[in-house]
């Protein structure tokens, strides 16, 4: 896992809000520009935290739909380690 992080060093950085109640605006978002792999014991633990939880979304692994980019600005940067 920690040469996934390594080797995947591209990203995007944004500030939006978060993806549940109360949805609050100025969060600063950084996502990888490639997807991770999980192994499947990973995979059940994020799904019993957040797809499976009915304390969260209702189970339903997201609170909202995704939102349209609007007038956010969208970076790419890379970290350098």
């Amino acid at each position: 896992m920690a040469s996934q992080l390594t080797d995947n060093t591209d990203f995007y950085n944004f500030v939006g809000s978060y993806t549940r109640p109360p949805c609050t605006e100025n969060l600063n978002w950084f996502v990888f520009d490639k997807v991770l792999e999980l192994n499947y014991e990973q995979l059940q633990n994020l799904n019993s935290f957040f797809r499976n939880n009915d304390d969260f979304a209702k189970g339903r692994g997201n609170a909202r739909e995704i939102q349209n980019v609007g007038q956010r600005r969208i970076f790419k940067g890379e970290a350098v380690f």
